[in-house]
């Protein structure tokens, strides 16, 4: 697929006020709206371990791939959702503002 697609790692249905996504071929969180991107590409055609970690204390996005911090975002207020449904591999439906599913195989999936 091309790089210039976004697709949802984990996301809320209704209104994707929570999401974690490759942009354009970049790792990348958002809570509701405000958005934090890794600068660092996501190799196509292979595996990577992705984990998206936020310290509440500090109002902080890390976002780590294959094990290394690859960005930080500060000032990013903590996500307060009303909905507390999560699908993983998708987000709200296309037509209600979504963005693509997941295209592939998600494996050692944790959310803690």
């Amino acid at each position: 697929d091309s790089l210039t697609q976004v697709y949802t790692i984990l996301g809320t249905p209704v209104d994707n006020s929570l999401e974690m996504v490759v942009w354009n071929g970049f790792l990348g969180v958002s809570f509701d709206g405000l958005r934090c991107a890794s600068d660092v590409k996501v190799p196509k055609g292979k595996w990577v371990e992705a984990a998206f970690v936020y310290n509440m204390k500090g109002w902080e996005h890390h976002i780590y791939q294959d094990g290394k911090l690859v960005k930080t975002c500060k000032d990013q207020p903590p996500y307060y959702g009303e909905n507390n449904l999560l699908f993983l591999g998708r987000s709200a439906e296309v037509a209600d503002g979504g963005i693509q599913p997941w295209r592939g195989a998600l494996r050692h999936v944790e959310v803690l």
